[in-house]
């Protein structure tokens, strides 16, 4: 590994971004006391990653040094490294371009310079020797050698370092007697000159090192002499090979001359990496361009990375996508969803810190399904680059044709396993299709990483995709040229017809707009017979629930009636009358020019004026006295009549009779007299057949008089000469000691009082007792109320003969004293069950409770209805749990047990635990979430849902809702009604509803010897991973309570002991007609599909072509509009290739009264298969 030198850089502060400690505050340097910041990477921070990196980059020196001292023969006999003259001469000649990129010519010139320098540095071969020639003129040199001997060195220590050896030898040899043929040195051969010769030798001459130079004497060495192969020759031969491998060494003529290069730098030559050139830069090079005066980006540059972009044949720039300075990339990608396969999906993936906005374009064609057309979706955001996110907006800025309904485009979400910010594309279905994608990013920062997103491999999900349907998003703040805002909610329908509300009830519809409301829609006036035009109003501010208004007109007889949703609550329907309406049954009365109403509409029992009475009537007849005003003038008459008020029998008078709807009646009669004690007012009622007293009506005359009314004096204030003490207002003595205050009334108090709740106080008394005006200790209890004027207060309480209780604090609003007694903490080891007087605890995780709530952290209230008799008291606990807000409550009705712990569902959530249950003014009774089951493996059988009731005579509705995670199953509803009769027990009147796809083909409702139960399926059903719950039921007629537990669901492998089973027909939820894979044999007009409705009302209708050879082809759907005019609709006409497709959904309101047709005609025959279907809306 090579070390790669980097430029470090310090950190430097966002001083935008301080840090925070948990309480909000600015954290500071322990040192300095200065504020921290957030810390961004301009350059590079000191990690281990880095800090190993150095130490790999020392490590490798090392290794580079080990291999310096490498054998120099592996640089010598590399003939790719190293370059001849023509090789030299070729590359001198090529240039680097001076063309439309300067960093391109920069890069390519200093690279070219680089080459030339390098390439001028190097020996050139014409007068180097290679490595191979060196090694064959040392060899040559050597030649045969003995190792003693096959170096200068050793050779020198052989000749004793005689530079002037061959002289010292040929001296040497100049002085030893000739061999003469045929004669040897023997005492046969010896002479006397031979003799004389030897005598004349100096002695221990011949011995090691006594040959001189001179003795050796000189000899010539010839470079030029090839040294043998064996090795053997003269000693001047020897010095001729020894002179001409130093000649071939060192390059000199003379071999004794000191060379151009020693071995130690051709070795530091060899080992430079530098200077040399690969196979492969030589391969590079020998394909550059060589004519200096068209120089151009080498190819190899085109479209690679850091090269310049290529053109196709169009002129038209190719690559993956464009970069504009360091603020903006785009860039396009494909990928493909493989066929039949659920929950696909494709990851984009990228790194860094996110800020600006970017966005998501994805179009198709037409592979297994129809994808063409745009989805854009847009992100604008904010995020580091350790996986928070700041802020993030995302909206689908532009979607169009059937890809909408292909794939989905996800939010940004942070991968922590791989570090990576990624935005996921989810497949909506299974069919298999080719995609690209184009996205586009731009930044304000140019230090953040703008680089496109990296398309990753598509992969199959655990799920189907759970993200919305991509919908064209208008931004909320848009505006027309003219400055309004656009209305972004639909009122009516894009027609401007009415919106269509055909089922449920209206107390559901809260959402503003125009509809129209049939006759099948619950909740409407009862006035209202017919359908009817429905205006929904929601008020500025109001819920889904409250501040809606509604007022519908009947068709029939154009009556409208309105009313109001607040809080949950309709009120009740109001009429409003229109001129339809006047003087007519049940309408309203209207006024003639004279401005009074029509006596024609005016009952005849109400007069104008009072009506005189006659002697000898009662007024208790309400034959004769029925409604109106009527008098008794004299007091002679009026002593002949009977049901007078005893206290004005004989006087006369004036009588108002008032009825209600009920048949009753108010009578109130006034008596005249001349003064105010004569003037007087009764009343009384008649109800059930009954007449009641006659009670007075008290007016001014009867104030302060015995028998009257107590009015108030000139201070506003009830004068206490007409009041009992009780009522009295304040003494003006103040009370000595409260203990002795045994009198009903009110007094003061002041620090000089005995007995009060602490020593210094001032305020009133107030004493009340039961059954008197003061106490008496055998039969009577008396309290005290102390009323501080610093706002405190206080009570206590005497019962007969006992003593004083002690003060207690008592709340009033303007105090702190408790509204429950405050009981401390609950203790380690308590049993909630003893935990039953009124009060407030405090949960402090305490341990070792029994039958304790959910809560570790709260605050425990006990209410009691009677707490000084717990025996008959009903009792209830709850627990706040004070981190979250959670609310459980239980209760219990002594002796019996408690209830279980409930979460109750509050501003803050909560868990449903038990069945909810809604009471219709005990009529009917509406249940909801009672069971549930879930599976997490594959299993076989039947699912049977067990009721908590045998037969009934309930009238029943049942929703079960599911769902199975099986290929070609999914989400279910199933919604089933039936009739438990109990005479002789049987289910009558069932029915299924079934919507969505199930992994069973039947629903029995049946008997299993002690209940009803409900069989999903049969013993062969598969079932996969799976859910199912029974969400809703009613019961109504017979035995309504009681449903909301005691269900039971499970799997059974075996039917046995089920009884009285009654399978209902799976109906869909909506109408359907439908035709499969019908093949056209014919190029005339027909029919292949046809269906008549059930009732009148809108329709869809859905075809699918599929052409083995090209056709034209017509589609049409013919039906009877409202006005049972015949209508036509052309679907499509249009020629059309092979291929399969899905024709554009149509859609049409018809009548019942005429089929609806799909009509088809093709240019050819029998190439055609056409699909379709009609379903209701």
């Amino acid at each position: 590994m090579v070390y790669n030198k980097q430029q470090w850089k310090d950190e430097i502060p966002d001083l935008t971004k301080p840090i925070k400690d948990s309480s909000g505050k600015q954290k500071t340097d322990p040192q300095t006391g200065r504020p921290l910041y957030e810390l961004v990477q301009e350059g590079t921070r000191l990690t281990s990653q880095r800090l190993n990196h150095i130490e790999d980059g020392i490590e490798t020196v090392h290794e580079l040094a080990d291999q310096n001292a490498a054998d120099i023969d592996t640089h010598k006999k590399d003939t790719v490294k190293h370059i001849t003259a023509a090789e030299r001469a070729e590359w001198k000649a090529k240039e680097t371009p001076a063309g439309a990129q300067t960093k391109a010519d920069a890069a390519l010139s200093a690279a070219k310079t680089y080459a030339d320098t390098a390439l001028l540095a190097k020996a050139d071969k014409s007068s180097t020797y290679s490595k191979t020639e060196t090694d064959q003129r040392i060899q040559t040199v050597v030649g045969a050698a003995p190792d003693a001997l096959d170096t200068l060195k050793e050779i020198g220590d052989a000749l004793n370092n005689d530079p002037n050896f061959a002289a010292t030898v040929t001296n040497q040899l100049s002085g030893k007697v000739d061999k003469v043929s045929g004669k040897q040195l023997s005492t046969e051969d010896y002479s006397s000159a031979e003799k004389a010769k030897l005598a004349g030798l100096t002695p221990g001459a011949g011995a090691a090192g006594s040959a001189t130079d001179a003795t050796i004497g000189n000899r010539t060495a010839d470079p030029s002499i090839t040294t043998p192969y064996s090795l053997t020759g003269s000693i001047t031969q020897w010095f001729s090979w020894i002179t001409k491998y130093f000649k071939t060494i060192t390059g000199k003529a003379n071999p004794f001359d000191a060379p151009d290069i020693t071995l130690a730098a051709t070795k530091t030559h060899v080992d430079d990496t530098t200077r040399h050139i690969t196979a492969a830069e030589r391969t590079a090079w020998n394909a550059a361009e060589t004519n200096a005066k068209n120089a151009s980006i080498p190819l190899v540059q085109k479209g690679a990375a850091s090269g310049v972009p290529a053109m196709d044949a169009a002129k038209y720039m190719l690559g993956d996508g464009i970069s504009l300075k360091e603020f903006s990339t785009e860039a396009v990608s494909t990928f493909s969803f493989t066929h039949n396969v659920a929950n696909q999906k494709v990851d984009l993936i990228t790194t860094g810190s996110l800020a600006g906005f970017f966005e998501v374009t994805i179009t198709g064609t037409f592979g297994n399904q129809n994808n063409v057309g745009r989805m854009t979706k847009r992100f604008n955001i904010m995020t580091n680059t350790s996986g928070t996110i700041n802020s993030q907006l995302t909206q689908y800025t532009e979607v169009t044709g059937p890809i909408v309904n292909c794939v989905s485009i996800s939010d940004v979400s942070w991968d922590a396993t791989s570090s990576q910010w990624r935005i996921t594309i989810e497949a909506r279905t299974s069919n298999g299709n080719g995609y690209a994608v184009h996205t586009k990013r731009l930044t304000s920062q140019s230090a953040l990483n703008t680089k496109p997103f990296t398309l990753g491999t598509p992969y199959t999900g655990t799920a189907a995709t759970t993200l919305p349907v991509a919908v064209q998003t208008i931004p909320d703040d848009t505006v027309t040229q003219s400055g309004y805002l656009i209305q972004k909610h639909r009122l009516t329908q894009n027609d401007g017809s009415t919106i269509l509300f055909s089922s449920g009830s209206m107390d559901t519809l809260f959402t503003a707009g125009f509809y129209y409301v049939t006759t099948s829609v619950t909740g409407r006036p009862p006035e209202v017979t017919g359908g009817g035009l429905c205006d929904v109003y929601k008020l500025v501010g109001g819920t889904s629930s409250t501040g809606a208004y509604q007022r519908i007109t009947d068709f029939l007889n154009l009556r409208t009636f309105i009313r109001y949703c607040h809080n949950s609550v309709w009120s009740a329907w109001v009429e409003i009358e229109n001129a339809n309406r006047k003087n007519v049954a049940n309408g309203y009365a209207g006024i003639g020019n004279d401005g009074f109403i029509f006596d024609a509409v005016i009952s005849g029992s109400i007069a104008r004026k009072a009506r005189g009475i006659s002697a000898n009537q009662s007024l208790s007849d309400t034959g004769v006295f029925v409604e109106g005003e009527y008098y008794c003038a004299t007091d002679v008459t009026a002593a002949t009549l009977s049901g007078m008020p005893p206290e004005v029998a004989g006087k006369s008078f004036h009588l108002k009779v008032v009825p209600n709807t009920a048949g009753g009646f108010n009578q109130t009669l006034t008596a005249y007299g001349a003064n105010v004690a004569a003037l007087r007012v009764f009343t009384r009622n008649y109800y059930n057949s009954v007449w009641s007293n006659w009670y007075e009506i008290e007016h001014s005359g009867k104030k302060n008089t015995a028998n009257g009314y107590a009015g108030l004096d000139a201070l506003i204030k009830l004068p206490r000469v007409n009041t009992y003490n009780s009522l009295g207002g304040p003494s003006t003595v103040p009370t000595a000691d409260l203990n002795l205050a045994l009198t009903a009334g009110v007094y003061p108090i002041s620090p000089a009082t005995l007995n009060k709740p602490s020593a210094s106080m001032w305020g009133q008394v107030m004493v009340i007792v039961s059954g008197g005006e003061t106490h008496v200790d055998a039969s009577m209890w008396t309290w005290q109320i102390i009323l501080q004027s610093s706002g405190d207060s206080y009570v206590r309480r005497k019962d007969a003969t006992n003593a004083w209780s002690a003060w207690v604090p008592l709340w009033t609003g303007y105090n702190d004293a408790p509204l429950f007694t405050t009981r401390g903490n609950v203790s380690n080891n308590t049993d909630y069950n003893t935990l039953v007087k009124n009060g407030v605890y405090m949960i402090y995780n305490p341990t070792g409770t029994t039958n304790s709530s959910p809560v570790a952290y709260g605050i425990l209230t006990v209410s009691a209805t009677n707490p000084s008799d717990l025996s008959s008291s009903y009792i209830k606990q709850e627990v706040i749990e004070v981190t979250t807000g959670t609310i459980y409550s239980r209760s219990k009705y002594t002796p019996t047990s408690w209830t279980p712990w409930v979460s109750n569902i509050t501003g803050a959530g909560g868990t449903m635990t038990a069945a909810l249950v809604r009471n219709y003014d005990g009529t009917f009774y509406s249940y909801r979430n009672l069971v549930g089951y879930n599976a997490t493996g594959t299993a076989t059988g039947t699912i049977k849902i067990t009721m908590p009731k045998t037969w009934s005579n309930t009238m029943m509705s049942i929703k079960i809702k599911g769902y199975d995670y099986t290929t070609g199953k999914g989400a279910w509803e199933l919604i089933l009604g039936g009739y438990n009769y109990s005479t002789t027990p049987a289910w009558a009147n069932i029915s299924a509803v079934l919507n969505g796809r199930v992994p069973f083909d039947r629903v029995r409702l049946a008997h299993d010897g002690t209940n009803n139960c409900i069989l999903l399926g049969s013993l062969t059903t598969v079932w996969g991973i799976t859910h199912i719950e029974v969400s809703e039921f009613t019961a109504a007629f017979g035995a309504i309570t009681g449903w909301e537990k005691g269900w039971q669901m499970g799997l059974i492998t075996s039917e046995t002991g089920i009884f009285n089973a009654v399978t209902p027909a799976l109906t869909p939820q909506y109408g359907k007609a439908s035709a499969t894979n019908y093949f056209v044999t014919t190029t005339s007009e027909f029919a292949f599909l046809a269906r008549t409705p059930a009732e009148s009302g809108n329709f869809e209708a859905r075809v699918y072509l599929r052409l083995t050879a090209a056709s034209s082809v017509k589609v049409t759907a013919t039906y009877k509009d409202h006005t049972s005019v015949v209508q036509s609709t052309v679907i499509v006409d249009d020629v059309f290739p092979i291929g399969s497709y899905s024709l554009p959904v149509a859609f049409f309101a018809a009548t019942s009264d005429s089929p609806i047709s799909l009509l088809i005609k093709c240019s050819a025959a029998n190439v055609v298969y056409a699909s379709g279907s009609i379903i209701d809306c």
